[in-house]
């Protein structure tokens, strides 16, 4: 069992953690621009996102400068976020519980 090439197996996996990102971060994007459109923005298409920040002491900061982003870019930033946080530890997760269903079966 040890030999058996998991090329196609990891691909698999990959391509599930993929899909539930990106599912997870559309399901946030949507929400926000459906908010933005209950009250009052036109279309919901964009919105401010902090660009610059400050420092006020104690270890605290606040927004110093904002910009207007798509929401294009919003999702993309909020993929390539989770993307680089979590996409290797929600794969080493999910080969980890299929290698214990595996070894069930033996």
């Amino acid at each position: 069992m040890a030999e058996m090439k998991t090329g196609q197996i990891d691909a698999m996996i990959e391509h599930k953690v993929d899909q539930q990102i990106d599912a997870f971060v559309r399901d946030i994007a949507d929400r926000v621009s459906n908010f933005l459109k209950q009250n009052g923005d036109y279309d919901g298409a964009s919105l401010y996102v902090p660009s610059e920040w400050e420092s006020t002491g104690n270890g605290t900061r606040k927004v110093k400068e904002l910009d207007y982003q798509s929401m294009f870019d919003f999702r993309k930033g909020l993929n390539a976020g989770f993307q680089k946080q979590l996409k290797q530890k929600m794969i080493a997760k999910a080969t980890k519980d299929l290698l214990d269903k595996i070894e069930l079966l033996s």
